[in-house]
């Protein structure tokens, strides 16, 4: 058993992680992420399209609905990118489908930095 008392100990406990039954996996296209010095913040947005009848109804915005956020630390942002970036490599691999090619919704993505 490791001594506690020391200052600097550094103990490595595993992580558990438990499935969660009643998640919603609510669908986004729309992603915004910012930063500061400390911090990579990444927002999740839900966007419905409006209901347009005529060109009066045709709206100056439509609104998105905030469903996801996290702070990530800067430290850790290159480690969430290269998981990501890995994870599209597997789903590519395994589906035959090229995500690079498709090209849609870059529209969606803004990174435009400080917070």
């Amino acid at each position: 058993m490791a001594d506690l008392s020391d200052e600097g100990q550094v103990v490595h406990l595993p992580i558990l992680l438990e499935p969660s039954e009643n998640h919603a996996f609510p669908l986004t296209r729309h992603l915004w992420i910012n930063f500061d010095q400390e911090h990579f913040y990444v927002r999740f947005y839900q966007v419905v399209p409006p209901l347009v009848v005529d060109e009066q109804s045709i709206p100056t915005s439509i609104k998105g609905k905030l469903i996801s956020a996290m702070a990530i630390p800067a430290s850790a942002f290159p480690a969430f990118a290269k998981v990501m970036q890995e994870s599209i490599n597997k789903y590519e691999s395994a589906t035959g489908i090229s995500l690079r090619k498709a090209g849609d919704g870059d529209d969606d993505i803004n990174d435009d930095g400080d917070e």
